[in-house]
């Protein structure tokens, strides 16, 4: 690299989106680092993958090319690995002479691992705004690299060395703002957009959500959790938060705050002066609160301050997983605060999270079985990602569960519970077909385009639906209703109780699929004339079929031939002994992922639960198919029946899984 004392950099953010259009979560670690670069008087570039609708590599191999920088830089979480890693090997590809550099919780949670897998010059361990301000001195000639803090470097015989650690930034205040403008900021709120999509504010009017930072790290130590800058909790000052907020209340068009810690107040001091100096903005703000500092008077004083959302990490309603997981919180705290937030009517964010290393099948089904009780509250299911460098991550790693962390290293799914992997990897489809098909529907009033197509986002609706539970009328306007993710349905917040309710698309095209289409037909006829081997083989083709990156829906061929295979495994399972069954219920749970909506699919689901024994998850879909199934309609009645001769959960818990 040629010496001189100004550094050319370009920052990439990662592309986290399927489909440019949708929305994302602003990460506001880069933004950090090119606001400390530009501050030290260095040429910065960025490049936000998220805003262009060309192939990543593509996109970064060309502009690489235009800028030319001395230093490439990028950075994300453990799931964006591979992302990461394209970004990088394109940018050497495009310019062999580039300085490569990486940073974030990717490779912060294991240097030493991860190093060796990039093509980087050098790696950013923990904050980094002090980091590669240093590291950018010293490629001007100011020294040797591996004297600065908080690093991996090459020594000369090309072996990854780690450097000092670098000590915690203290004074966050002292930090330059983020950068928003460089990573396109305007474009992201213009995105982002959004009525309701999760939270609607004000009728009528579409959302521009902004993140802010008021705290870094969490002062708790979760058994699952990684802290990417550091595990010293510190806090911003209220003045200095403030600040920052009235300069870009006067830059930006937005109407809710999201402010993005890990944990946004710890004292009950700091969040009752937060509400008294937010009120008077009257704008909506979101944030994350542990269950035990949630009391009446604060959750009051938060509703009162105009906060629409709590965001609580629950993880799971098991006291033994609970007590695993180092959580310091009960059951009974958590039941306390949900209750609470959703009596004051504000939204609850929350995660049931499966895969603990206590979990077992009976927390499982103790966890489901507290879910099912309260829907009301909309908690998320999810399975448990173990991070690097999180104390579980650890204890697997020296127990052999993790057997090769390299190998490893981009497994969505690893099983450092003492249950077998089958019986893992059961929990995990069910809680899946759980979370995304028992739904809480509401009624809709109109659905109807609004004469509007968004250049990224496109066609734009106008939905009007009433609240079950208050019985409010909501319009939701700039409804994108093209977005991938939202094929089958929204989910929105009512803005009189912000209480969460499912909202079927009814503007979802459907897939046409001239190949799945006749291959269907022709394992019908197989089917028919009883010819069931060859009929499988034929159902499987349509399985099998490939389909377009970022596309989860699928055409009805599809749908129906996987609820086709489920009915021929339980029709097996009846004759003969093995696991036919829970292959039914599989395949019965892929088609009813695909149409959650139909209550066909819920109640053939519902029957292959029950050949298992899974009582009590058939009793919900069995529910969920008379919620869906159209008023007076014959087949309630026969539903209903069933439900009501269903046996009560007994002395042995709930029956989710078995």
């Amino acid at each position: 690299m040629e010496k001189r004392n100004v550094v050319k950099f370009l920052l990439i953010m990662p592309r986290f989106v399927r489909v440019v259009g949708e929305t994302y979560g602003f990460p506001l670690g880069l933004a950090y680092i090119s606001s400390a670069l530009k501050q030290a008087g260095h040429e910065v570039h960025c490049l936000n993958l998220n805003h262009r609708s060309e192939a990543p590599g593509v996109v970064v191999e060309q502009v690489v090319r235009e800028v030319d920088p001395d230093v490439c830089g990028t950075g994300g979480l453990t799931p964006h690995f591979d992302m990461v890693k394209g970004i990088l090997a394109t940018a050497r590809r495009a310019k062999p002479s580039v300085v490569n550099i990486v940073g974030g919780g990717v490779f912060s949670s294991a240097p030493e691992l991860v190093a060796p897998l990039l093509d980087i010059d050098f790696g950013v361990i923990g904050e980094g705004e002090e980091t590669v301000v240093e590291l950018a001195e010293k490629l001007t000639g100011g020294g040797e690299a591996s004297s600065v803090d908080g690093i991996m470097f090459r020594d000369p015989e090309g072996r990854w060395l780690r450097s000092w650690p670098r000590k915690p930034i203290r004074d966050v205040d002292s930090l330059a703002w983020p950068d928003y403008d460089g990573f396109e900021f305007a474009t992201f709120l213009d995105i982002s957009r959004r009525f309701g999509e999760i939270r609607p504010l004000r009728p009528g009017e579409a959302h521009r959500e902004l993140m802010m930072a008021a705290s870094r790290s969490c002062p708790f130590a979760c058994s699952f959790c990684f802290h990417p800058t550091g595990r010293i909790y510190r806090e911003r000052g209220l003045d200095a938060f403030f600040a920052e907020l009235d300069f870009l209340l006067g830059k930006y068009e937005f109407d809710i705050l999201s402010v993005c810690d890990e944990l946004f107040a710890v004292k009950e001091e700091r969040l009752v002066e937060f509400c008294d100096r937010i009120k008077p903005y009257g704008i909506g703000w979101a944030a994350q609160l542990r269950v035990s500092i949630a009391t009446d008077d604060i959750i009051r004083r938060m509703k009162d301050a105009n906060c629409m959302l709590v965001s609580y990490g629950l993880e799971s309603a098991d006291e033994t997983v609970l007590k695993s997981m180092d959580k310091k919180t009960t059951r009974e705290e958590m039941e306390k605060a949900l209750a609470l937030t959703y009596d004051h009517k504000m939204e609850i964010q929350g995660n049931f999270i499966f895969g603990d290393s206590a979990e077992t099948l009976e927390t499982a089904n103790n966890t489901l079985g507290w879910w099912a009780r309260h829907r009301k509250y909309q908690i998320n299911l999810i399975h448990l990602q173990v991070m690097r460098g999180s104390p579980l991550y650890g204890k697997a790693v020296e127990s052999g569960r993790i057997k090769d962390p390299a190998a490893q290293l981009q497994e969505r799914l690893i099983n450092v519970t003492t249950m077998d992997d089958t019986t893992y990897l059961r929990i995990y489809d069910r809680i899946r077909v759980l979370y995304e098909t028992i739904l809480e529907p509401a009624r809709i009033i109109s659905f109807e385009w609004q004469g509007e197509t968004h250049p990224t986002r496109g066609p734009l609706h106008r939905i009007e639906w009433s609240c079950p539970r208050c019985g409010a009328v909501n319009e939701n306007l700039d409804v994108a209703v093209d977005q991938p993710r939202n094929y089958q349905s929204f989910r929105f917040a009512c803005q009189a109780c912000r209480s969460r309710f499912d909202i079927q698309n009814l503007a979802r095209r459907p897939v046409e699929h001239g190949e799945a289409d006749e291959k269907y037909r022709k394992a019908v006829a197989l089917r028919d004339a009883g010819d069931i081997r060859s009929a499988m083989g034929a159902y499987r083709e349509i399985v099998n079929l490939q389909f377009p990156f970022g596309m989860p829906d699928r055409p009805d061929a599809y749908v129906m031939a996987s609820h086709d295979i489920g009915n021929l495994f339980l029709a097996m399972s009846r004759s003969a002994a093995g696991s036919w069954v829970r292959n039914a219920a599989f395949w019965h749970g892929k088609a009813l992922l695909l149409r959650a909506f139909a209550p066909a699919y819920h109640i053939a689901y519902a029957n292959a639960l029950l050949a298992e024994g899974s009582v009590d998850g058939a009793r919900l879909h069995l529910a969920q198919a008379l919620k869906l199934l159209p008023p007076h309609d014959p087949q309630g009645g026969v539903v209903g029946e069933v439900l009501a001769g269903l046996p009560e959960t007994g002395e042995g818990g709930p029956t989710y899984i078995v």
